[in-house]
């Protein structure tokens, strides 16, 4: 028989515990939880998503400070929302084949590659954008 502290005793055991492991057994990474991302980290990456698709290191770590966020959950959030952002170009581009034709697209001339350049070209900082 099995009590309530028992069970969860058990079941803490089945979790992964790289120090449980015998010397012949592979080590095995604890599982990371799945981030939640709150409003305001999701309104502030999209923004700069808008403006630039891919930041670089001065950028991503601007953007931790601001959301709170660790550089690597910001760089996968980034590349996942390119991946979003390519897919949904292409279902685009291929509904439009069979649809009727649409306007040229919109040509940009000048592009931004950090918020610095945005801040040149603009007059404004950071905190200014967010």
């Amino acid at each position: 028989m099995i009590h309530g502290g028992d069970v969860t005793s058990s079941m803490e055991s089945l979790s992964y515990d790289s120090s449980a492991t015998s010397p012949s057994m592979p080590q095995q990474r604890t599982k990371r939880m799945r981030t939640s991302f709150k409003h305001h980290q999701l309104r502030t990456m999209k923004s700069y998503f808008a403006i630039n698709q891919n930041p670089d290191a001065k950028d991503l770590k601007q953007l931790a400070q601001k959301t709170g966020l660790s550089k690597r959950v910001l760089q996968v959030w980034f590349q996942n929302a390119r991946a979003k952002w390519r897919r949904n170009a292409m279902r685009q581009e291929g509904s439009n084949a069979t649809s009727c034709p649409q306007p040229a697209p919109l040509i940009i001339t000048e592009t931004v590659t950090s918020l610095e350049d945005l801040h040149h070209q603009q007059g404004l900082s950071f905190a200014d954008i967010y």
